[in-house]
């Protein structure tokens, strides 16, 4: 559960799969609505620098989206065009087109236990398309998503503490 000083991302990356969780003071309905606001994501996590939705039916989004970590001497891009589903609690997602060999996971959003809040579950499987990834690549691609997830985190309870 996020405390005073923020968010705690729980991160782990092996072998291909990051996996996340991290608990937030809002209701999962809070969650689902900052999740599936992609075209808004740009504006709130640092690391999106565009997100846009192509196509949408019913619970199946076509999602363009790309990132960019800037570390001395040099810029590091990641683009995806996403086929996303929303099959609450799961919102599944994965790579049509990009910068990655693969790229796939889900979100999950559940109560959290004490009854306050929600548990956000975050699996990606991805494989770079140099194989095998450099440490470089891996290292800018966990600080991406760590940070992207502790703004999402800040995002969700601004409007929906408990």
């Amino acid at each position: 559960m996020a405390d005073n000083e923020g968010p705690v991302v729980n991160l782990e990356w092996q072998r291909g799969k990051i996996t996340a969780h991290l608990g937030v003071r809002a209701e999962a309905e809070r969650v689902w609505q900052v999740l599936t606001a992609f075209e808004q994501m740009p504006a709130r996590l640092s690391g999106l620098k565009k997100s846009r939705v192509l196509a949408r039916e019913d619970s199946r989004y076509l999602v363009e989206q790309k990132s960019r970590v800037r570390v001395p001497l040099l810029n590091i891009s990641f683009g995806v065009l996403l086929e996303i589903e929303e099959d609450k609690p799961f919102l599944h997602f994965r790579q049509k087109h990009g910068s990655f060999a693969s790229f796939s996971g889900v979100w999950e959003v559940r109560p959290n236990s004490n009854g306050k809040g929600s548990i956000i579950y975050y699996k990606l499987n991805v494989q770079m398309r140099r194989h095998p990834a450099s440490w470089f690549e891996k290292l800018y691609l966990g600080k991406i998503i760590r940070q992207n997830l502790e703004e999402l985190a800040v995002w969700i309870e601004e409007e929906g503490a408990l």
